[in-house]
């Protein structure tokens, strides 16, 4: 499984990574419920990730990244301040002119538990 290139810039700080708890719910009378984890994996996270002012060379090699996997394939990436990479997809990005030969880079990543 391929990594998410190196392109010797990392992604701005204050990413917020963020975690949704995915919950069978089951509610009866009396305002009584029952609660139960849907899944092992039951915790989705998501992350925007965005590069500040990258050449458009820079432009060019995550492109060819993200539409090489489609948004169906996974890659690994270790978020800051995380020691451990985790398998991502990306489904959506955009890179509008930051200056003249310039953008800024956004991507919106979702982990994924595959089992290969």
């Amino acid at each position: 499984m391929d990594t998410l290139p190196d392109i010797g810039k990392n992604p701005s700080w204050g990413l917020a990574v963020e975690e949704t708890a995915r919950v069978i719910r089951n509610d009866f009378g009396d305002g009584y419920s029952q609660r139960a984890a849907n899944g092992i994996n039951s915790i989705d996270a998501a992350v925007p990730v965005s590069w500040g002012k990258i050449t458009l060379a820079k432009r060019d090699t995550l492109l060819a990244f993200f539409r090489a996997k489609a948004g169906h394939t996974a890659f690994y990436w270790t978020p800051p301040q995380e020691v451990a990479p985790r398998k991502w997809t990306c489904t959506k990005w955009s890179y509008p002119a930051a200056a003249p030969g310039y953008v800024t880079f956004t991507a919106q990543f979702r982990e994924e538990f595959d089992l290969a």
